[in-house]
């Protein structure tokens, strides 16, 4: 029973499958369908069991193919075949549509895929709002639209200003229109309204994917605008003494318009209401400016002209001397009142060839090459050039000239140490600086010597010798009423030694010379007369003598006769160091330093006694700074016993001294003592072993 039941089971299922009901043919979309086309939307199914109906946006319509209540739709088709046919297609019949199979006791029900249905329709004509003349105001904001609607799908608009598309300030909506399935397109235009669109077509293009051609609607724009005022001037050149027509001529929307004059920005009520004015020109009118003024009911407007008479130049102003600081921007002016405008041209140092700059003003940065006299050229066309001139000068701190920041001496020698300025305004004063020490001028140790040629100053420090102290850096400060500048300059010591090589040659030759003169002389002389040489003083072997040759040795201090003799003029305060003399009965005073201010040597030649004498009756007490002598000065000392003997200093008072003259500093720690010299050896040892006294004839140079 059991087994039989189930195969009638499975019989039933078999018979099922057998006959289950499927879609041979589905509708499909249908996207652009023109209103008053007819539609068929298909549907085929296998093994139909249950009730079939179309449906419309999931609305059944009916299940009998005639599809009553809606005339406008039916099914069609033979057996299998149930087609949806609509007539005379219009916007309602947009939707979404599906065939529907119902379901049996022992069938499933089926349903199709959805098949949309889209319906286009074309709009109504555009319309533009403003009509066919759009009439504005200049200076305002306009805003005009053009609408298309009744067509699906919405049409797109496209504005036009004389045949240019216009795509700026274009705003466009689109929407669906109540109640139906058309739809609307407004397109706003708005733009800032001006006189150059007078008379300007502007067009609106509505354009549907259902026409082949845009619809096109237009209205032509008129712009009202304030007078437009131009001035015209008869004659066109004017000259003092012309009279001169003036027309104001004006366009307007609307064309009604009243007239006012202005001179000067000052109303000339004469001329009030006309058109034209008439004026007699002279030189105070040039500049001046003439104004019409136009008005209508929108408002008025103004023209303005210059008038241009031509005269001769006149200066307004000169320019001035100018007194700056170095770097300063200083700006010279030359102003003529002239017409034809002038052409400037400036000159310096009254150098028409030298042109430095054209224009009216000439900008200049002040410096000492910048500063001098410039003169401003106005030149006008048929008129005679006007001239003016101004001095330019820099003021500003002492500025110290380069090129002396190293400077040299010879040990023994006078020393020069130079720094030179240019000061504008003049300079008051230098002050040196020497190891933290200012030297101040009186001194009788130095000497401040200062020069000026015009803005440039000089001070020169002044030593009657140089010793190793000296040597160093030395402070020079320069200043002015407005400021101060310091520079350093080093000393340096130079090497007497290769110049005296050099003299010494040059006397050698020169004495070599003089010695055979001196034996032709006396061989001539021989043979006519025997010469009487008793009025020669002897000179004694012992005597101190200073050398024309600074590289004698030894052999030069023991007092040979074997060479002529050659007289110098010497000072008596030559020998005046720290002198130390013990002896009884007076002498210099111990430990007594004795200043060495215009102790130089005139170094000269003579060749008898009476030059020499003759010679002696002048002293001078200064010696030119600029001449160094041959011969290192020294100072030395005399000792009353062979056992007691004290070093000389070389030393020109740069320690404070007992005569009380200022110094450089201690004079103890820094002197330099000639006691180890072996030249300065061997003179003590004969001036000691002789005790012979200096004076002023005894002492010569021994060659």
């Amino acid at each position: 029973m059991m087994i039989g039941l189930v195969l009638l089971l499975a019989g039933v299922q078999g018979q099922a499958l057998i006959d289950s009901q499927r879609f041979v043919t589905e509708p499909v979309t249908l996207t652009e369908v023109m209103e008053g086309e007819t539609v068929v939307l298909e549907c085929k199914v296998e093994n139909k069991s249950g009730v079939l109906q179309w449906t419309k946006d999931d609305f059944g319509l009916g299940t009998d193919r005639a599809l009553a209540g809606f005339d406008r739709y039916r099914m069609t088709g033979g057996e299998g075949t149930w087609n949806l046919e609509i007539v005379n297609v219009t916007l309602e019949d947009i939707g979404r549509y599906q065939c529907q199979v119902g379901a049996t006791e022992t069938v499933a029900p089926i349903r199709s895929r959805y098949a949309e249905v889209s319906v286009f329709s074309a709009p109504e004509p555009p319309v533009i709002t403003a009509g066919s003349k759009l009439i504005l105001k200049d200076g305002k904001t306009s805003m005009v639209q053009c609408i298309s609607k009744g067509g699906r799908p919405a049409s797109t608009i496209r504005w036009l200003a004389d045949g240019q598309e216009l795509l700026d300030g274009v705003d466009t909506k689109v929407e669906e229109m109540a109640g139906s399935r058309r739809m609307a397109t407004v397109s706003t235009l708005t733009f800032n309204v001006n006189k150059t669109m007078q008379g300007l077509h502007l067009e609106c293009e509505a354009a549907n994917s259902v026409e082949t051609e845009p619809r096109v609607v237009e209205t032509q724009v008129e712009v009202q605008y304030e007078p437009e005022v131009e001035l015209v001037i008869e004659p066109s050149t004017l000259y003092e003494g012309d009279k001169a027509r003036v027309m104001c001529r004006v366009k307007a929307v609307p064309d009604q318009v009243e007239y006012r004059w202005q001179i000067a920005g000052a109303e000339f009520s004469e001329a009030r209401g006309a058109s034209e004015l008439l004026i007699e020109m002279d030189r105070d009118m040039n500049g001046k400016a003439v104004s019409c003024i136009a008005r209508n009911t929108l408002g008025q407007a103004s023209a303005q002209l210059l008038l241009d008479v031509k005269y001769s130049p006149v200066f307004l102003s000169a320019p001035m001397d100018i007194l700056g600081d170095v770097g300063e921007r200083v700006r010279l002016g030359c102003s003529v009142s002239s017409n034809p405008p002038p052409t400037y041209t400036w000159t310096k140092n009254d150098l028409s060839s030298e042109e430095v700059g054209r224009g009216e003003f000439l900008s200049l940065v002040l410096s000492n090459r910048t500063s001098g006299r410039y003169t401003c050229h106005a030149e006008v066309q048929g008129f005679p050039a006007v001239t003016s001139s101004v001095l330019v000068q820099v003021r500003g701190p002492p500025v110290i000239l380069p090129g002396r920041e190293v400077q040299h001496a010879t040990l023994g020698q006078p020393l020069h140490v130079i720094c030179e300025a240019e000061s504008v305004p003049e300079a008051d004063g230098f002050t040196w600086t020497f190891r933290g020490r200012e030297l101040r001028p009186g001194s009788s140790l130095y000497s401040i010597l200062e020069t000026r040629l015009g803005s440039v100053v000089r001070s020169t420090l002044v030593v009657d010798t140089a010793s190793q102290k000296h040597f160093g850096e030395y402070i020079c400060t320069v200043r002015n009423q407005l400021g101060s500048t310091s520079t350093i300059i080093t000393l340096n010591e130079i090497e007497a030694f290769p110049l005296l090589v050099v003299v010494a040659g040059a006397i050698g030759g020169l004495l070599l010379t003089v010695v055979v003169i001196v034996v032709l002389l006396a061989c001539r002389r021989a043979v006519s007369t025997t010469p009487d040489v008793s009025a020669w003083p002897r000179i004694q072997q012992d005597r101190l003598s200073t050398s024309t040759n600074t590289t004698s040795n030894q052999e030069d201090l023991d007092g040979s006769d074997s060479m002529p003799e050659i007289y110098l003029k010497s000072q008596p305060d030559i020998l005046n160091s720290n002198l130390l003399y013990s002896g009884v009965g007076g002498g210099y005073n111990a430990g007594k330093v004795y200043g060495n201010t215009d102790n130089y040597s005139n170094y000269r030649h003579y060749n008898s006694e009476n030059n020499l004498l003759e010679a002696n009756k002048f002293s001078s007490n200064y010696s030119s700074p600029y001449l160094q002598s041959v011969s290192p000065v020294s100072d030395v000392f005399r000792a009353n016993s062979a056992t007691n003997h004290h070093p000389a200093h070389w030393d020109p008072g740069y320690g404070s001294s007992s005569n009380g003259e200022p110094g450089y500093g201690s004079d103890s720690a820094t002197a330099y003592s000639a006691h180890n010299s072996g030249r300065f050896n061997a003179v003590a040892h004969s001036l000691h072993s002789t005790e012979i006294d200096l004076n002023e004839s005894s002492v010569g140079t021994h060659v």
